[in-house]
């Protein structure tokens, strides 16, 4: 690595310090109002969604092809949307908790404008943050696609039949009212993440240790830090920094078993690889947002097919300890296999606090 592209990146990590400090840790009440505000937002979005008439159809077309059309591995050349979806549709594929919810949902949906009743029905899926908030940016599309929508954007090209999008034809209010409540959901989640930053540093910090890449590791903190902040419910009982602790420590500790990983790649490859991991963290520090392929290939002064045979093999070590199906509360990897998992500790329930 150059000395400039190493002082960049260290200039980078020193603004993710300067910023983090900046957030003193929340108060128990201040944890839950956010909270509470952010799942307010998102049952906004869902009634929203099933008010107007375009974007249920819309809704119909996802329904149907969930049920009928699931996404498949052999299709996506781009495995982390493959993935991404895989885990925000896991309860609702075959043989998920909620899929006999789904099918009463799209039978709601074909039967007509049933306000109340489809209101009840989008409910009822229980639908992760992560899916509601990428149903409604994919009716605004006010910006490049990204994370899930990204994922469900890909997914279209798939769809029987192609899917009918045009933003225009969604009521003006309702797009007012979609942008407002998206804002607001995208705030308290930020506002989780900001003031838990240096939870990341320090787990980050354990595993810096034994010879791995502080920047890499943060980069997968934040991305479990996100994850935790999104799927939140403080009327469980217990604190964000011990829910988001375990799903820091997961995401780090997968990367550091995925960086000593049985599978060995040339030294380019590898020196590649985390090049670009560390570009997209830069990235999204600058811009608050996961960076499109042809940036990040910019960025990088590749071209886009290069990037995305890099992303794939990227994508080739796996560690055994792993979420199934990308499901992080599901069974490990391991534990799916023949002959079971090895043993080791079991993950951490968050305890109460009182």
């Amino acid at each position: 690595m150059s000395d400039e592209a190493k002082n960049r990146e260290d200039a980078a990590l020193e603004t993710v310090f300067a910023d983090a400090r900046k957030y003193p840790l929340l108060t128990a009440v201040e944890e839950q109002q956010i909270d509470r505000d952010k799942w307010l937002a998102l049952t906004r979005l869902q009634e929203l969604l099933v008010t107007d008439p375009h974007c249920r159809h819309y809704l119909g077309q996802w329904a149907g092809n969930s049920l009928d059309n699931p996404p498949s591995l052999e299709s996506f050349s781009i495995r982390e949307h493959y993935y991404l979806l895989r885990r925000e549709l896991a309860e609702l594929l075959e043989g998920g908790a909620q899929r006999a919810a789904l099918v009463k949902f799209r039978k709601r949906l074909a039967a007509g404008a049933r306000l109340d009743s489809d209101m009840q029905g989008i409910t009822a899926l229980g639908l992760p943050a992560g899916l509601a908030s990428a149903l409604a940016e994919i009716m605004l599309a006010d910006q490049p696609a990204r994370g899930v929508a990204a994922a469900l954007q890909y997914w279209h090209q798939f769809w029987t039949p192609a899917p009918d999008i045009a933003t225009s034809s969604v009521d003006p209010a309702v797009r007012y009212a979609l942008r407002e409540q998206l804002a607001r959901y995208y705030a308290r989640r930020e506002q989780l993440v900001n003031h838990n930053l240096r939870l990341v540093f320090s787990i980050a910090g354990r595993q810096v240790r034994r010879g791995l890449s502080y920047r890499d590791l943060i980069q997968s903190g934040v991305i479990g830090l996100m994850r935790a902040a999104e799927k939140f419910e403080h009327h469980k009982g217990y604190r964000f920094s011990t829910y988001a602790y375990n799903w820091i420590n997961q995401a780090v500790r997968h990367t550091a078993e995925d960086l000593r990983g049985i599978v060995r790649y040339p030294t380019g490859v590898n020196e590649d690889i985390a090049r670009m991991h560390r570009e997209r963290l830069i990235l999204y520090n600058t811009t608050g947002g996961e960076p499109d392929l042809p940036t990040l290939a910019q960025r990088l002064k590749m071209k886009p097919d290069a990037l995305r045979r890099l992303l794939q093999v990227g994508n080739l070590s796996v560690s055994l300890d792993a979420p199934s199906h990308g499901d992080e509360e599901g069974p490990a990897l391991g534990e799916a296999l023949e002959g079971g998992g090895r043993s080791g500790p079991r993950r951490m329930t968050p305890s109460r606090h009182h």
